[in-house]
């Protein structure tokens, strides 16, 4: 063997080794990037099955805060009584209105595991209007479902909240309650001496003398007075005979029962107003075995971007400028 023959030996042997080498550097990268791939499409899925988890949540949590501002929650599993608060002032579009008092009302009256409601009312009044379709719809809803009604008269049941409590089978109220106004008041204003000081005149085209009521820009005539306080005692009459249809001789003879005024609770229970000293707790013990309760929120219906930015704040002042203008109030 020659000495060239040597020296291209090893040569041979070593080329296939290189091969070797560079083919399992070449697979290792492949695997390494190939595991990187995964890696990243785990972390990828994972971040995205979190994302999808945080917005179901979110949609889960609007959902809830939102049903809950409608009025809405859970209905009771087991045999309770059920409190629904009418707070504030009785008109449309406010919490005490027909609208969300009914709509809370009707879900309980057709829930077999509700055995009776309490109406626990705080409310000075308002409008006879939304009363009366809240009374109307306790008293078909009552003899539909023959379930108890118990008023609980809180710190004020007044005028049109009273007009409510009569229409349950009991009336309660606390010591320190006021009942009664059982009258009816519209409020207006009279701007004609300031519109003759700034020198403004109005022009008003009216079909009829008494087209034109409660216009506070231009002076009342005796007609317009006299129409105005018929609407009045007419309402307030309707008021009385309704009191003395529901209460009837449990009605003390008195006449200033009838003048407007309002009475703390013993009182109240001497006049015939109500039918016992109470609060919800000695309620439930007294009328309903001490059942468990729950209270369910009438909420004012719309939920607007009005309400959530500004608040009560420009609604209570809306409110207020609205129920001292014209209209007849409880």
């Amino acid at each position: 063997m020659t000495d060239e023959t040597v020296r291209e030996a090893p040569e041979e042997d070593f080329q296939p080794s290189l091969d070797s080498i560079h083919q399992g550097i070449a697979s290792e990268v492949i695997l390494e990037y190939l595991k990187e791939q995964r890696t990243d499409r785990r972390w990828k899925t994972i971040r995205r099955v979190f994302i999808a988890l945080m917005i179901l949540a979110g949609l889960t949590l609007y959902a809830g805060t939102l049903a809950g501002s409608l009025g809405y929650r859970m209905l009771p599993t087991t045999e309770a009584v059920a409190i629904v608060p009418i707070s504030g002032v009785i008109a449309k579009d406010t919490e005490a209105s027909a609208a969300s008092v009914i709509t809370v009302l009707e879900r309980l009256f057709n829930t077999d595991n509700v055995k009776g409601i309490i109406l626990l009312i705080d409310s000075g009044g308002g409008s006879p209007t939304e009363a009366e379709r809240i009374t109307r719809f306790l008293d078909d809803a009552k003899a539909r479902t023959g379930k108890p009604v118990i008023a609980a008269c809180a710190s004020m049941c007044a005028s049109a909240a009273y007009m409510i409590a009569i229409h349950a089978d009991k009336i309660y109220a606390g010591e320190y309650s006021w009942t009664g106004s059982i009258g009816a008041i519209m409020k207006g204003w009279d701007f004609q001496a300031l519109m003759e000081r700034l020198d403004i005149e109005q022009r008003v085209f009216a079909s009829g003398p008494l087209k034109d009521l409660m216009n506070p820009f231009s002076e009342m005539s005796p007609e317009m007075s006299e129409k105005l306080a018929g609407l009045v005692n007419e309402t307030a009459d309707t008021f009385v005979a309704e009191v003395k249809e529901r209460r009837g001789d449990k009605l003390a003879v008195d006449r200033n029962l009838f003048t407007g005024g309002v009475w703390t609770g013993r009182t109240s229970l001497e006049l015939g107003l109500i039918d016992d000293i109470g609060t919800v707790e000695s309620i439930l013990a007294a009328d309903f075995n001490g059942l468990a309760s729950a209270s369910y929120y009438p909420k004012r219906r719309g939920n607007t971007l009005f309400d959530r930015v500004l608040g009560n704040v420009g609604e209570g002042i809306g409110r207020a400028i609205i129920r001292d203008g014209s209209g007849i109030t409880l």
